[in-house]
């Protein structure tokens, strides 16, 4: 005859299986939901999943891409958060930050977006969809920055180079009053000899102009070759069956 701590056993033992079991049921269902495109549907399904078992990485997973598609971002990326925070391999952590970075995008929060994109990257740095996102996400947060704030950075520049154009025109009057003083006492020829040794060292100031232009015009051309790539938005699915 079986004891009762062994029945209790037995009993736990029972109950886990059924849980589990119920469990998967609801993450099936709400997968076919998904897969139907009935959004709304598997978002009830893997909350159900989720009540069973608030530990379980693929329900919360799931979630936050049924809830993506709805367009839920804020929602989503809860979600996704709460899965990275349940990974327990390399695919699903990657996957998990991917998605973030994705749900921040969505919400037009790029420097944010980025940050999960780079540490996925970490996770995963081969992965080609995954580092265009990346580089597009900079690209949107530094246009954005620009956008807010470069204009008062570019008055400073303009402001700072002012005073430099000043300081250098202050430092050249004193050069010429310190050449004539040196014609007096050296004689004409070694004050042009000085001369010319100074422009040697000079890039004429229309050549170096162009080639400022010609930098800003090819980092302008590179900034919209990535950003005229599409970002990918869409989230990674997530490959489990039960």
């Amino acid at each position: 005859m079986l004891k009762k701590s062994t029945l209790f056993i037995l009993f736990v033992f029972a109950t886990g299986i059924f849980y589990a079991q119920d469990y998967n049921a609801l993450v099936y269902k709400g997968n076919k939901n998904f897969e139907n495109k009935k959004y709304d549907d598997a978002s009830a399904k893997y909350l159900d999943a989720i009540k069973k078992n608030p530990q379980d990485f693929t329900a919360h997973y799931n979630l936050g891409n049924a809830l993506y598609k709805q367009k839920m971002y804020k929602e989503a990326h809860a979600e996704y958060k709460k899965a990275a925070e349940l990974s327990k391999n390399t695919n699903d952590k990657m996957a998990s930050l991917y998605n973030q970075g994705n749900a921040m995008m969505q919400q037009n929060n790029h420097e944010e977006a980025a940050k999960y994109y780079k540490e996925a990257l970490k996770l995963s740095p081969a992965d080609s969809s995954l580092r265009k996102n990346y580089e597009i996400a900079m690209l949107k947060d530094k246009q954005k920055k620009q956008k807010n704030g470069g204009g008062g950075n570019d008055q400073n520049n303009k402001n700072q180079q002012g005073n430099q154009g000043q300081q250098d025109n202050n430092q050249g009057d004193k050069k010429d009053k310190q050449g004539g003083n040196d014609q007096k006492n050296k004689g004409q020829g070694d004050g042009q000899d000085q001369n010319k040794n100074e422009g040697k060292n000079k890039l004429p100031k229309d050549v170096e102009k162009e080639i400022l232009r010609q930098m800003g015009d090819k980092e302008k051309n590179t900034s919209k070759r990535i950003l005229n790539q599409k970002a990918n938005s869409s989230p990674i699915s997530n490959e489990k069956d039960w």
